[in-house]
């Protein structure tokens, strides 16, 4: 989309756009960092791109990206008294 802007951030755990959920509102920055996710499981994420921040003019789903956390391998700490 040409003269874009604001951005939209969407998630799913199956690779269907039809059925993301919403993740942020339309943002300016062209990065988004997911806090909210689980480890182990996989997602697939799409943006929409719009000229402002009320979503005038919005570009369609882009392409899938796809990401998931590492599951921690550290060891667990205890101590005792």
């Amino acid at each position: 989309m040409d003269h874009a802007g604001y951005y939209l951030v969407f998630r799913n755990t199956q690779n269907d756009s039809s059925s993301a959920n919403e993740i942020c509102s339309w943002q300016s920055d062209n990065s988004y960092e997911d806090t909210s996710i689980s480890q182990g499981q996989i997602y697939y994420y799409w943006v929409k791109a719009s000229v402002d921040n009320w979503g005038e003019n919005t570009s369609d789903f882009s392409e899938s990206d796809s990401g998931s956390t590492k599951i921690s391998s550290e060891p667990e700490l205890s101590a005792s008294t």
